[in-house]
């Protein structure tokens, strides 16, 4: 499979919607920053091409449960990724984005500010917060969309301490009981043809033990930390497959061609086409298919209680089998979501201004964006 790459436009398409980065109010958690560098680790490439029998897809059955650093569709969909991550007592950890900048905690209707620090792809895991942070740019928003890169940085939520966990140019990230999953890269700048001078980002997927080792991911950056139970989607002979962990075998899935922006929730596999026209769902221990054909451009798309949502031309679609369902985004201007993010109950959408909105379902067909972060007002 070919090397993917991201364009990001000339300067005067970049950030919108960038905030004044002071604090408009003082955390009361304690807030230490470690001096110390990048955790130890050592590079193991996977160099060796494996003998792969592929079979034709079949309905998948998974043995075991797989806990993530945060809900998949959060961090797996498409970019920006992880501005929201639920707590296991309901705690919803989220950057204020479009204002501070900060990385904020609300329990139990309080809001407070856990550091003066910006970041992105939120994981929490055995009582730390990790996200990737620049300490020398804030989270922005540029156009067109793209990751953040920066370190990854560990929030010790007891003590409120904070550490540098990992240096490197990290563009996204997600912590399961597999690891740590990595996409790391390079920039450099290319001439476009229609657009000029643009940076290319070059990645490569990696995963990280808790012990700081590192294996490189060979031809997986689509299939980026995708997990159902035993099984990890890979690549192999151009199909994305699924890889039976334990017994070692091979089940394919869709041809790499035909499938960008892979998230799994569930038992649904979740894809766009290459032009992100189309979304397709696929029900790996069902075999069930959805599919929605010639949206004008997706933005995201998120499921919440077992439906299938999706940001398109200023709008939220319900998908459905073989139909979209359309569900009208009401009380502001520029309604079309960049990014979608779930805690389970709700969900919230990023704006173009760079505003953090959670939509509350006031009718069946009717969501309606509703500002919810007052410490920022």
């Amino acid at each position: 499979m070919k090397t993917r790459t991201i364009l990001i436009l000339s300067a005067a398409l970049l950030l919108c919607g960038c905030a004044d980065s002071s604090s408009t109010e003082q955390s009361d958690i304690s807030v230490t920053q470690s001096t110390a560098t990048s955790i130890p680790t050592t590079i193991l490439e996977d160099t060796s091409e494996p003998t792969v029998e592929l079979t034709e897809f079949s309905p998948v059955t998974a043995t075991m449960d797989i806990r993530y650093g945060n809900n998949p569709d959060n961090l797996n969909g498409i970019e920006p990724t992880g501005f929201v991550c639920t707590g296991d007592d309901g705690e919803l950890y989220f950057t204020d984005l479009g204002n501070t900048n900060h990385i904020f905690m609300k329990k139990n209707g309080v809001m407070t500010e856990l550091m003066p620090r910006t970041g992105s792809c939120l994981n929490l895991w055995e009582g730390d917060l990790y996200f990737i942070s620049n300490t020398d740019a804030p989270v922005g928003i540029p156009i067109p969309v793209t990751n953040y890169c920066g370190d990854i940085w560990r929030y010790d939520l007891e003590t409120g301490e904070s550490e540098l966990f990992y240096e490197g140019d990290v563009y996204s990230m997600m912590i399961s009981e597999y690891g740590i999953d990595m996409r790391i890269g390079t920039q450099e700048k290319e001439t476009h043809p229609e657009y000029g001078e643009v940076t290319v980002y070059s990645m490569q997927h990696y995963r990280m033990d808790f012990d700081g080792n590192i294996t490189e991911k060979k031809n997986t950056l689509e299939a980026f930390g995708v997990y159902y139970g035993e099984h990890e989607l890979t690549v192999a002979d151009d199909m994305y497959c699924w890889h039976n962990t334990l017994t070692g075998e091979y089940v394919s899935v869709v041809s790499t061609e035909e499938a960008w922006n892979i998230s799994q929730n569930g038992e649904w596999l979740t894809w766009t086409d290459n032009g992100k026209y189309n979304i397709n769902a696929l029900n790996i221990a069902t075999g069930e298919r959805k599919y929605c054909a010639n949206m004008s451009y997706i933005y995201d798309y998120v499921w919440l209680n077992g439906e299938l949502l999706v940001s398109s031309d200023g709008a939220i679609y319900s998908i459905g089998e073989g139909t979209a369902q359309k569900r009208f985004i009401s009380g502001i201007d520029d309604v079309t979501a960049l990014s979608l993010f779930t805690d389970g109950k709700d969900i919230y959408g990023l704006s173009p201004n760079g505003r953090l909105l959670r939509y509350e379902l006031d009718s069946p067909l009717v969501y309606t964006p509703v500002t919810m972060w007052e410490v920022s007002e």
